[in-house]
């Protein structure tokens, strides 16, 4: 067991590493200006960037008594909300490394383009701050304190087709987004298009969507008619999750969802064992586009069609043991499952134009065979029970509406320029069409919700220095999202909001600091009777975080 982190303690042998690592990258920095790579009279052009970031995160507050000893969820389980709470004393709780490495090898009008990131996370690789668990589970320990992964890997063709019209195709790993959503794309067109970085979003809160979509194998093309006219549509090849955080990992408030999600103790003493999960097929998921501009108009009206699996958890099985149960007279839960749903109908128009320094757009979509938030559901011996024909969660259809701006800051006594982006998403349970007693009965018909980030620049305030300062603020107006769930929507009345300060140095050098503050109604993710509370179960999480970034 280590030492507590309310001492900020830090690992020296890492500290030694990350300034050696800095020394090397300012001589790297020093020396290479430029990551365009000379292939002699080659008509082949290759670009190879790699971007190191060193971070640390400090939580400011101990953990609450109210989350730590929360009432045994859905009477069942005691202690399957905290782990991420108990895990970090106050103190330091992320000291990380991370490499991000693109590579663009083009000539003419096709190439390849290939990506990856690498991450080191010295806390996740030491034992936590609870006596009663000092290790993080395996597969946290990957997800947040040490793996590499391929990102991007695609070949692309672009091109004149036919007399009028251009092309660009696309195949392999790579990701895409349709529609108009800045910050909600959970509850947008977006939705259907990929998996997200849920970790990344909290880490960095009013992070934009499109900066969180994950890649996957697909093929897609955008055919340019004409100057108005444009269409385009996708294919993917597989089905990936997306990234919520590792059960017991600092912004984790449920441990029986996102990776290492492990086995649960029930209030009998009998172990919940975590089984393999109802996960989604790799085909069935594509979409199309149609986009339009009125000639002589600054308005571009769109049109989606999309069938996608989900990729969150749709909802959670949990098995009866039916010998324990007749032999004990008690509901004893041999294993449970996280299930993603399959075969979801969408269809949406969108709508962008620009009036001076604002520019104003907006999405609506309608959803079928969508899944609804719903409790946990039992399965008794005996019971199919899947993601599609003989699902248990509830099903139903959903309505959304997302309307965004952004405008750009003009100069004056106050700043030098910047911008303000600001978006307001609704979403409705038009009906429910399958298993209505399986919704969650907190739940409401309607939700809203608004995100508004500000970041004022100022430009040389020393000789090569550039500075701005983020603003973030995000909370649920209103309801209890039935449609979309609450890490794709939010908490009633609770959110978070944060302040920084960033600045880049000789435009190769990034500096930042940044405070994030979660507020609302305290309380955990799950209510005694197994309905969600949509209260704030990351209310004592509030952190600061650094980082050093350079490009070489």
């Amino acid at each position: 067991m280590r030492n507590s982190r309310s001492n900020f303690r830090y690992n020296p042998g890492f500290k030694r590493s990350a300034l050696a690592l800095s020394a090397c990258l300012a001589s790297l920095a020093s020396q290479s200006q430029a990551a365009q790579i000379d292939l002699g009279d080659s008509e082949w052009r290759l670009r190879w960037d790699n971007t190191i970031k060193y971070s640390q995160a400090w939580r400011l507050h101990g953990a609450d008594d109210k989350l730590i000893n929360a009432p045994t969820a859905g009477g069942l389980y005691p202690s399957i909300q905290s782990q991420g709470d108990r895990n970090f004393s106050r103190g330091l709780v992320s000291n990380r490394l991370d490499l991000f490495s693109e590579m663009d090898l083009s000539r003419e009008n096709y190439g390849l383009r290939i990506s990856g990131a690498a991450w080191y996370d010295d806390i996740y690789n030491q034992d936590t701050d609870d006596s009663a668990n000092p290790h993080f589970l395996d597969d946290t320990r990957e997800l947040h304190g040490r793996d590499a992964e391929l990102l991007d890997a695609f070949v692309f063709l672009r091109g004149n087709v036919g007399d009028s019209s251009q092309g660009t195709l696309r195949l392999g790993r790579h990701s895409l987004i349709y529609g108009e959503s800045l910050f909600y794309g959970g509850n947008g067109i977006a939705a259907a298009q990929g998996p997200t970085d849920v970790v990344k979003l909290l880490s960095v809160p009013g992070t934009q969507f499109k900066e969180i979509l994950r890649p996957v194998n697909q093929m897609s093309g955008q055919l340019q008619i004409n100057p108005q006219l444009s269409v385009g549509a996708y294919y993917q090849f597989e089905w990936e999750r997306s990234n919520l955080p590792g059960a017991g990992s600092y912004l984790s408030d449920n441990d029986g969802i996102g990776e290492g999600s492990g086995d649960w103790t029930q209030v009998f003493g009998n172990t919940t064992v975590h089984a393999s999960d109802i996960e989604a097929r790799n085909s069935g998921q594509g979409g199309m586009q149609l986009r339009y501009k009125p000639d002589g108009t600054e308005l571009e009206l769109g049109f989606y069609a999309a069938q996608y699996h989900d990729k969150a958890p749709s909802a959670l099985y949990a098995y009866l043991d039916g010998a324990a149960a007749a032999a004990t007279g008690l509901p004893i839960l041999g294993a449970y499952r996280q299930v993603y749903a399959e075969d979801i109908k969408t269809v949406g128009v969108s709508f962008s134009t620009a009036y001076g320094p604002f520019n104003f757009a907006g999405e609506t979509s309608v959803r079928w065979d969508a899944p609804l938030v719903s409790n946990l559901q039992v399965v008794t011996p005996g019971t199919a029970a899947d993601n599609s024909g003989d699902a248990l969660y509830a099903k139903g259809k959903t309505a959304h509406v997302n309307l965004s701006t952004i405008y750009l800051l003009p100069p004056n006594a106050l700043w030098d320029g910047g911008s303000v982006l600001a978006e307001l998403a609704w979403n409705r349970t038009l009906s429910v069409t399958e298993n209505r007693a399986a919704l969650d009965s907190n739940t409401t018909r309607d939700a809203t919700a608004l995100r508004v980030l500000a970041e004022p620049a100022y430009f040389q305030v020393a000789d090569a220095l550039d500075v701005s300062v983020p603003m973030g603020f995000g909370v649920v107006l209103d309801g209890r999202s039935s449609a979309v769930s609450k890490s794709g929507f939010g908490n009633t009345h609770a959110g978070d909001w944060s302040i920084g300060l960033k600045a880049t140095y000789l435009q190769r050098w990034d500096f930042g600091v940044n405070y994030v503050n979660f507020f609302g109604k305290t309380g955990a993710g799950l209510r005694e009777d197994g309905n969600f509370s949509y209260a704030q179960s990351l209310a004592d999480r509030d952190f600061v975080s650094v980082y050093v970034k350079t490009t070489f």
